[in-house]
């Protein structure tokens, strides 16, 4: 069996048996299934009116109250969805998210399925911050952020002085990201994967070494303090950058015009109203580019364009990532969206 296919049949599998664990019926499944299809065609109509939008909104809320109840949200850092008044939050990702899509011409996109997707990014916090410094609402990385002209932390020389504090920190997410491609090459290298031959390193240590292994057992020393000296500059580097975006951040609120304002020369990843825009553009892109094909658009959000690209008779739909990541990603936006089209949205 082709593997793009084995994945594909796999992803479904999944699907089904996510839409089980939430109480759907065979024939509920078999009637979502029609509103949550694979493909979403180029002549897709958009539901974007009024009514449309409050049954969005119920729903997504509904399914959240469910899940959560009082407890803490994710990403929100211990809130409950009151403290986090997470129904504001929804109210207005869905107003951004359907204004987007009647604007953008590129490609019609779902509006459930983008909600669903912001559940799964970040939980609709606009101040998310991801391990690998993945910022907002729309948890955009640097670069591809710049492609849609946002101002981005780090990037500007007055980044590094006041009013933005720790401004020394400025740059350490750029040295984070260097030192972690060397890092990476590091343990790369066959010497990394050498450990039965660390014991040459201890020889060598207690001078109990034949003159044979000593050339060896130097080299695998130099390796491993080499690793171990940028492995933790890396975490210092990190843990620095964090502190620059946790102390700039403090406090901030987006309903406060002094805040927005500061964001806006600061970060705008972290302005939902520039973030969810420039996040439909993409993801219109992607579904472009593989024929409305919704696994693989949302795949390629979560893993980049260049990893669903596929050659011979898929081409034109494209493949699945081979990682480990993007497939339950995948389903997880999916379950999410039918179990929001079972409270009431329409599709």
């Amino acid at each position: 069996m082709d593997e793009n296919r084995r994945r594909l049949l796999g992803l479904g599998a999944a699907f089904v048996a996510g839409a089980k664990l939430i109480g759907v019926s065979d024939a509920e499944a078999a009637e979502a299934v029609k509103n949550v299809n694979l493909i979403t065609p180029k002549n897709y109509v958009p539901r974007t009116d009024e009514k449309s939008k409050k049954a969005l909104r119920k729903a997504t809320l509904g399914l959240v109250v469910d899940l959560y109840g009082d407890r803490p949200l994710p990403i929100w850092g211990g809130k409950n969805a009151k403290q986090a008044d997470i129904e504001t939050r929804i109210n207005q990702t869905v107003d951004l998210v359907c204004l987007a899509i009647d604007d953008c011409k590129i490609y019609p996109l779902e509006p459930s399925l983008i909600v669903s997707q912001i559940m799964t990014e970040s939980f609709f916090y606009p101040f998310a911050i991801s391990s690998v410094f993945a910022l907002g609402i729309a948890q955009f990385m640097k670069p591809t952020a710049g492609d849609y002209k946002m101002v981005c932390v780090g990037t500007r020389p007055e980044h590094s002085k006041l009013p933005y504090k720790l401004g020394e920190y400025s740059d350490q997410e750029t040295m984070y990201k260097q030192l972690s491609k060397t890092l990476n090459e590091l343990e790369d290298n066959p010497l990394n994967g050498r450990k039965a031959s660390y014991d040459l390193v201890v020889k060598l240590a207690l001078g109990t070494l034949g003159s044979t292994d000593i050339d060896e057992a130097k080299a695998l020393l130099r390796h491993k303090v080499q690793v171990d000296e940028i492995r933790a500059l890396v975490a210092l580097t990190r843990k620095n950058f964090r502190a620059y975006l946790d102390v700039n951040l403090e406090g901030r609120s987006l309903s406060n015009r002094k805040d927005r304002d500061f964001l806006e020369g600061f970060d705008q990843r972290l302005i939902p109203n520039r973030a969810i825009p420039a996040m439909i553009k993409y993801m219109a892109r992607a579904f472009e580019a593989v024929n409305g094909n919704k696994i693989v658009a949302l795949a390629a959000y979560n893993a980049g364009p260049g990893a669903v690209k596929a050659k011979g008779v898929y081409t034109d739909y494209g493949k699945l990532p081979g990682n480990g990541e993007s497939p339950g990603y995948v389903n997880n936006i999916l379950v999410d969206q039918l179990r929001i089209i079972k409270k009431g949205a329409v599709n």
